[in-house]
């Protein structure tokens, strides 16, 4: 698992703690208004979004000429973001790949990153920066290609 590369250990279990919180508050009824589905989902997706060795995807070179060029642009829009998740999903048409920190994306995202601090405070303090060069380099890209070949349709477009 590729999360535990940039993640410590205690880090990643208070994480997993919090997941867990979250899904025991919706089985008792909890989610009058705070929205528990959307926070399992986006927590859900941010720990199976990324792997331990680089993973080409067509899609994002196709888009921006390069994963690393996506990967550039991506981390541009998450330097300017704060408390927040980054959704990432394939398009059917140009860039291909998007991505946004808009809730409403979380379910037909692929990829995610936890841009609240309490995803990385405990092992980069305020660098948010470090943080995002860790995570950014672990995104398992390669999911983006995955999905669009598995469902052969964009949801959401």
């Amino acid at each position: 698992m590729g999360i535990g590369r940039f993640i410590s250990a205690h880090a990643l279990s208070l994480h997993r703690e919090y997941l867990e919180a979250l899904r025991a508050k919706k089985c008792m009824g909890l989610d009058a208004k705070e929205g528990l589905e959307l926070k399992i989902r986006s927590h859900e997706l941010y720990f199976s979004s990324f792997r331990t060795g680089f993973a080409r995807c067509e899609r994002a070179a196709r888009g921006y000429g390069s994963e690393n060029a996506f990967i550039f642009a991506l981390r541009e829009f998450a330097e300017a973001k704060e408390n927040c998740f980054l959704y990432v999903f394939p398009r059917s048409r140009y860039p291909y790949v998007g991505f946004s920190a808009d809730n409403r994306d979380a379910f037909r995202s692929v990829l995610c990153v936890d841009l609240f601090e309490h995803a990385y405070f405990l092992d980069y303090g305020f660098d948010k920066n470090a943080y995002l060069h860790a995570a950014l380099s672990h995104l398992d890209l390669s999911l983006l290609d995955r999905d669009f070949q598995r469902n052969g349709k964009i949801v959401g477009e």
